[in-house]
């Protein structure tokens, strides 16, 4: 049994909440009292193993004198360390906190750290923005969850019978998520609970490790309906699926030479690929970095036709739009990229995106850390890429860099006006600090989740645990802050 504490009162960073009766809330504020919105939020905690009420604010904005507490150095281009690394802890499930250096208001949903969900995907929010899932282990050696919540306050609402968070997405439908077994694509509606079949495929589905087409992310486009599927545990018979009118796209090979990958080494390795945010395109992430054509990051048209080489050099990347109307995918300069990139103006360490259309470079960002983002998603808006950066080996007081250890909005405009919303915290596991280099792994990289909208975002961290912690793979919990518009910030 999960236990979710529901408490009718919480402390949080600019919050003064005292106690009264069931069903009713008071908050005072160090100098005015703030009108809040009453909502209901579940929240998971070790503290409780009985259901109580929570009623949380909405994010109250006042400082101690009563004016607007605007959040600050969020354009900063200057190296920002988080504060008190190795002793902060935020305060328990249901409370809020002010980052340190950002001034971000953050809302604290779990403390029993028990979150799982990795890879964040747009597709975790329904299409209206209503509902948000992901991934939960609430023990070690017990089966995984999955949690609904309400994505716009954060209320947990229930369990969900999802087998496998990491393998559903949201549909075109705002009340069903689509997930795979082995042969089957389903439908679960989280308000009717109807289970449903949408259509079985003649032979099993992903590759073999919960991945529905061999990758990691495996996003929908924009509108919820085009996927990118394979057959035979690889990436040489893939074909698109859509969810909302059944059309079945032919099979194709996203493999360089045609053939199955065997090895780490096989030119033909594909580490990863995903529809594209219109629907219209594949695209797919080589694990040769060269100057064959079909290395480093390829485009293919939805039946699966090369149509160029969007970057010889291959990495963690997402996918938006320039400008907000031209297709790109979006990744970061390395050693070596100089010739590629001079033409667009990128230097090393910066982040640039490649327009579909023409391959044309534009420079997005100015130089930060030298480790790549962990998470990457846009929103839907097609306005801005985010990003979870690299928290660069547990050393902010020695090799920290511009956006180390950051969640980031980077507009897709070329401004380089780069909004710093918060330090995630995440610590890398130390146990595993010298074989991953002391960088994140899958357990406790940082993730995030950027609604559709563009106005909530949900995202992962073990900031919870001490250096030292021996429970870093189990050890996530979530969190969730609110984003105002830019025009607030630009007019202050």
């Amino acid at each position: 049994m999960n236990t979710h504490r529901h408490e009718h009162g919480a402390k949080g960073g600019n919050s003064d909440w005292r106690r009264e009766g069931p069903g009713a809330a008071k908050q005072t504020c160090r100098a005015a009292r703030l009108r809040f919105a009453r909502e209901a939020i579940r929240v998971h905690s070790r503290s409780f193993a009985v259901p109580l009420l929570l009623v949380a604010s909405a994010w109250p904005l006042l400082s101690a004198s009563g004016q607007t507490d605007f959040p600050k150095n969020q354009y900063s281009t200057a190296v920002l360390r988080p504060p008190d690394y190795e002793t902060f802890r935020p305060p328990p499930a249901g409370q809020t906190f002010r980052d340190p250096v950002f001034g971000t208001e953050i809302l604290v949903l779990t403390d029993d750290h028990s979150i799982t969900g990795f890879n964040g995907e747009r597709a975790n929010f329904s299409q209206d923005d209503k509902y948000f899932f992901v991934g939960a282990k609430p023990a070690a050696g017990k089966p995984d969850e999955t949690w609904l919540y309400d994505g716009r306050s954060g209320a947990f609402l229930r369990k969900i019978p999802i087998p496998n968070a990491d393998n559903a997405r949201w549909a075109y439908d705002p009340k069903m998520i689509v997930y795979f077994t082995e042969k089957q694509v389903r439908g679960y509606n989280v308000e009717t609970d109807e289970d449903k079949l949408i259509k079985e495929f003649p032979e099993p589905l992903g590759n073999g490790q919960g991945r529905v087409c061999g990758g990691d992310g495996n996003d929908f486009d924009d509108k919820g309906e085009w996927i990118l599927l394979n057959y035979a545990y690889g990436f040489d018979r893939m074909f698109t699926f859509n969810i909302r009118t059944g059309e079945t796209g032919r099979e194709f090979s996203l493999v360089s030479h045609g053939k199955p990958s065997k090895t780490k080494n096989d030119p033909g390795r594909v580490d990863y690929a995903t529809i594209s945010p219109s629907g219209k395109y594949a695209v797919a992430i080589k694990g040769l970095h060269g100057p064959d054509r079909q290395s480093g990051v390829g485009l293919y048209d939805r039946n699966g036709t090369f149509l160029r080489c969007l970057s010889p050099f291959a990495g963690h990347a997402e996918f938006g739009y320039l400008n907000g109307t031209e297709e790109c995918v979006v990744l970061k300069a390395g050693k070596g990229h100089e010739s590629f990139l001079e033409p667009g103006g990128v230097g090393p360490r910066e982040r640039y995106g490649v327009r579909f259309s023409d391959g044309k470079v534009v420079r997005l960002t100015l130089r930060g850390t030298i480790f790549g983002q962990l998470s990457a998603i846009g929103g839907s808006n097609r306005k801005y890429i985010y990003w979870a950066m690299e928290s660069d080996g547990n050393r902010p007081d020695g090799n920290w860099d511009r956006y180390s250890g950051e969640i980031v909005e980077v507009p897709l405009d070329g401004s380089l006006k780069v909004r710093r919303l918060l330090h995630h915290r995440a610590r890398p596991d130390e146990a595993k600090r010298e074989a991953a280099w002391g960088l994140h792994t899958f357990g406790d990289q940082p993730e995030l989740w950027i609604n559709h909208a563009g106005d909530r975002l949900f995202f992962r961290s073990n900031m919870f645990l001490q250096k030292g912690s021996t429970k870093q793979k189990y050890g996530n919990d979530l969190f969730l802050i609110k984003i105002p518009p830019r025009e607030e910030e630009d007019a202050r």
